[in-house]
């Protein structure tokens, strides 16, 4: 069967156009009963409510933060120098000497590079799950990066802490030289946000 789309009478196909028309109108088809209706497009919305703001701003501190200083090294503060070179690390960005540090068991930037990736793949993963609303999941990943923060700011304090204790006399100096960076307050301030959404959004669904 088919319908005429000019004056909507149902004929049949094999008499090559419609009786009321003599043909005039193009037919068209009519879809038999039962048939799936066209699958519709798939369409992702930014959501703007609170919660979704809220882990949005988490991720992006996260990423951000793998750029920011971890490890801020004071050139001046050893032997009272009169010029102070400041000299700063981060994640990912790195900094001067970085590669070469890095390659020493002993330095603290020597874990940068893996912590700057999983802090770039928490942030990738928690704005995916944003997108899709799967909010329970970002209780994981807010969780772990929590737990990264918490490993990575303790681990670099220790061998900072190593360091000073092996310089004996000049501790202090080397304790004034080596510092952590403000990076590292971005980065817990990102998986807090994370976790306070998904709380958020949690106790919305109650």
């Amino acid at each position: 069967m088919a319908f005429c789309a000019k004056c909507g009478t149902d004929y049949d196909e094999a008499t090559g156009g419609c009786p009321q028309c003599a043909g005039a109108a193009p037919p068209v088809p009519i879809a038999p009963y039962g048939s799936p209706a066209p699958a519709a497009p798939v369409t992702f919305t930014m959501p703007t409510d609170k919660p979704s703001l809220m882990a949005y701003g988490g991720a992006a501190l996260l990423l951000v933060g793998t750029f920011l200083p971890a490890l801020k090294l004071s050139t001046g503060a050893l032997g009272g120098l009169a010029a102070s070179v400041n000299v700063e690390y981060s994640l990912l960005g790195g900094g001067p000497g970085a590669e070469l540090m890095a390659k020493s068991a002993d330095s603290p930037t020597g874990m940068f590079v893996v912590l700057g990736v999983l802090f770039a793949a928490l942030a990738v993963a928690t704005a995916f799950l944003v997108l899709r609303k799967m909010w329970q999941p970002l209780f994981a990943s807010g969780g772990i990066a929590l737990v990264v923060v918490a490993y990575g700011f303790f681990t670099l304090t220790s061998k900072i802490g190593e360091a000073v204790k092996a310089a004996g006399a000049y501790g202090k100096q080397v304790s004034d030289m080596i510092q952590p960076g403000w990076g590292w307050a971005a980065l817990l301030v990102g998986a807090g946000l994370i976790l306070a959404a998904a709380v958020m959004k949690q106790q919305e669904s109650r």
